[in-house]
C-alpha cells in the first residue's frame, strides 16, 4: 500500500470511530489550492495528526447536519511551509491537523453558511474555535472564540 492509501485507511476507521458520516478521508487529505503555492507544496499529514483530523471532521460533521446543504473542505492539514505560503496565522491549528477551512457546495449559500455556524457555535457553548470569512468558515478544535 502506498502512503497515501495508508492513511485513508486509518483515517477512515477514526472517522468512523468517531461517528463522522458526511466527510470523506480524501476530503481530509485535501492538500489545499492546487497543492501549491509559488515554489512551496503542500503535503500529506504525519500519522500522529489523523486523530485530531478525525476530532475536528466531528465539529464539521455536526455544522453540516445543522445547515441542511453540503459543504466542502477547502484546507485542511498544512505543513508549515505551506501555512505561511497562504497567509495563513503563525500558530494556525491547521498545521497540527486541528483546523479545518469549509464552504458550501452550492454558490450563495456562503452567508446561510455563517448564520448556522454563529447559531451552532453559540448552541454548543462556545467550546470550539470559529473564524467566519466571505466564503467560508474555518473551525478548529481549539479554545472556543471566534473572529
Amino acid at each position: 500500500m502506498t502512503r497515501y492509501e495508508n492513511l485513508m485507511s486509518a483515517l477512515h476507521s477514526l472517522l468512523a470511530i468517531n461517528g463522522v458520516i458526511y466527510f470523506q478521508p480524501e476530503e481530509l487529505l485535501e492538500l489545499g489550492e492546487h497543492h501549491r503555492r509559488g515554489e512551496v507544496r503542500n503535503e500529506l499529514p504525519p500519522d500522529h495528526v489523523l486523530p485530531s483530523l478525525a476530532k475536528v471532521a466531528l465539529i464539521a460533521d455536526t455544522l453540516r447536519a445543522h445547515c441542511g446543504f453540503a459543504l466542502t473542505v477547502i484546507s485542511a492539514y498544512r505543513t508549515p511551509n505551506y501555512n505561511t505560503a497562504v497567509g495563513g496565522a503563525p500558530n494556525s491549528l491547521h498545521m497540527k491537523g486541528r483546523a479545518l477551512d469549509l464552504a458550501p457546495v452550492a454558490s450563495g449559500r456562503a452567508s446561510d453558511l455563517a448564520k448556522k455556524a454563529k447559531a451552532l457555535w453559540n448552541s454548543q457553548g462556545q467550546r470550539w474555535g470559529l473564524g467566519v470569512y466571505p466564503t467560508f468558515v474555518h473551525v478548529d478544535t481549539g479554545p472556543g472564540r471566534t473572529w
